[in-house]
């Protein structure tokens, strides 16, 4: 039971933690393109306002994959197993990815 409870407090905590970090930057993108009137694309605002929201992506990628390492642990129990698995998933994520983007 200890087991269970510390993990879930650990996750609840890193949830908590990349929660208050991404909204940093989500909450400096809302100002910035409410302040702004036209952002054309080649424009220093649009490079800026780009720049933010691959930031957030990143953030929200990195979340859900340790969220999906915690949640594969909590439930098998092995965390060698779920860190192997993890690995494959983010190998498969980079081969959509890079035949989305034309990158072989």
């Amino acid at each position: 039971m200890i087991l269970n409870a510390s993990l879930l407090f650990s996750v609840v905590a890193l949830f908590g933690l990349s929660t208050y970090v991404g909204l940093i930057p989500v909450h400096r993108m809302i100002r910035r393109r409410e302040a702004q009137h036209e952002l054309r694309a080649g424009s220093a605002s649009y490079l800026r306002r780009m720049g933010g929201v691959v930031f957030v992506m990143i953030w929200v990628v990195t979340v859900l994959c340790l969220s999906t390492i915690l949640g594969d642990w909590a439930v098998t129990g092995d965390l060698n197993a779920a860190l192997e698995r993890a690995g494959m998933r983010t190998a498969v994520m980079l081969e959509i990815a890079a035949s989305n983007t034309g990158m072989r």
